[in-house]
C-alpha cells in the first residue's frame, strides 16, 4: 500500500497482519506533480496470486497508473478499482461536470 504525503514520516498505522505501507514524501513538489506514485507502483514487488487494487486520485496519476495496472501486470478489470476523483489546476465543479459528459468518461 502507497500513500502519496509531503508531510508524513514513519506516521505508524494500525494495519492487518502481512500489510506493507510505503509512505512517499514528495520532498516540495507540488501535488500531481511528481511520478513518485506511479514509479512505486510499476517498480513495486507484487505478490503471488490474484490481487485486488484500490487507486482514487488525481486524475493523471489514476490515467498513469492504467498503463502499469492493466498493461505491465495484466490485471482484469474485476480486479481494480481505478478513479480520478479531483485533476490538477481543475476547479471542482467544472471538474465534476465534465466527469458526466461522454469525454470525462473515459
Amino acid at each position: 500500500m502507497f500513500y502519496l504525503d509531503i508531510e508524513v514520516k514513519d506516521q505508524k498505522i494500525a494495519a492487518p497482519a502481512g500489510l506493507e505501507l510505503h509512505w512517499l514524501l514528495r520532498g516540495g513538489v507540488p501535488a500531481g506533480a511528481s511520478d513518485l506514485l506511479v514509479t512505486a507502483v510499476r517498480d513495486a514487488t507484487w505478490p503471488d496470486g490474484r490481487v485486488q487494487v484500490f487507486a482514487h486520485g488525481e486524475r493523471g496519476y489514476m490515467k498513469s497508473l492504467r498503463e502499469v495496472l492493466f498493461r505491465q501486470h495484466g490485471l482484469e478489470r474485476s480486479q481494480v478499482s481505478l478513479s480520478g476523483y479531483w485533476a490538477k489546476g481543475r476547479v471542482e465543479d467544472d471538474f465534476q461536470a465534465e466527469k458526466k459528459l461522454p469525454i470525462g468518461q473515459i
